[in-house]
């Protein structure tokens, strides 16, 4: 059974993930930053804290996603 690419339509997650790879580290550098102004000015709980940090992880994997898929040869 031989390899087949995905569809690289209007709609497919490749093309949008390429797409959107820069706005998704736009969104990890403000989570990040969030959680360590609420940090350090005590206005998060820790909980929340927490959570910026992992969504930004999540958003960060989903650049780097991104850009693989973006320089990906076609």
């Amino acid at each position: 059974m031989e390899n087949q690419e995905p569809p690289n339509d209007l709609w497919s997650r490749r093309r949008w993930l390429a797409r959107l790879s820069l706005s998704f580290l736009i969104v990890a550098c403000w989570l990040v930053y969030t959680g360590f102004q609420g940090e350090q000015h005590h206005t998060l709980s820790r909980g929340r804290v927490l959570l910026c940090y992992v969504a930004a992880m999540l958003a960060f994997v989903l650049f780097i996603m991104g850009t693989r898929e973006r320089h990906r040869p076609s």
